[in-house]
């Protein structure tokens, strides 16, 4: 199954727009992806990941966010990012009719 790749949500919800009518089930789904650094166990980057299932073809949004350190107060800022871009994605899923699950696809 090939998968389509995108890092910047407009992108992603376009591409969506362009095939709404072909997204299986009319689900797209949504969660934050922490995967660890090379630098330390102890840091991660937070993406926001969204996959959907269109037409035999996985779209993909990963998003980055930042890196948490586990500090207190520098990683709300990663935090607060994430957020956003995880309502973007669910606003603009909404206006095209969508709905958003947990979960993703292929991982």
């Amino acid at each position: 199954m090939a998968t389509v790749k995108f890092s910047d949500p407009e992108d992603f919800l376009a591409e969506l727009e362009k095939d709404k009518d072909l997204v299986d089930r009319g689900i797209v789904r949504l969660v934050y992806s922490f995967t660890p650094t090379k630098i330390s166990p102890n840091i991660q980057h937070l993406s926001v990941l969204a996959t959907a299932l269109v037409a035999g073809q996985v779209y993909r949004l990963e998003s980055y966010c930042g890196d948490l350190w586990r500090i207190e107060g520098q990683d709300q800022p990663v935090y607060d990012k994430g957020a956003k871009i995880k309502k973007e994605i669910e606003d603009g899923c909404a206006k095209l009719g969508l709905e958003v699950r947990g979960g993703a696809i292929g991982e």
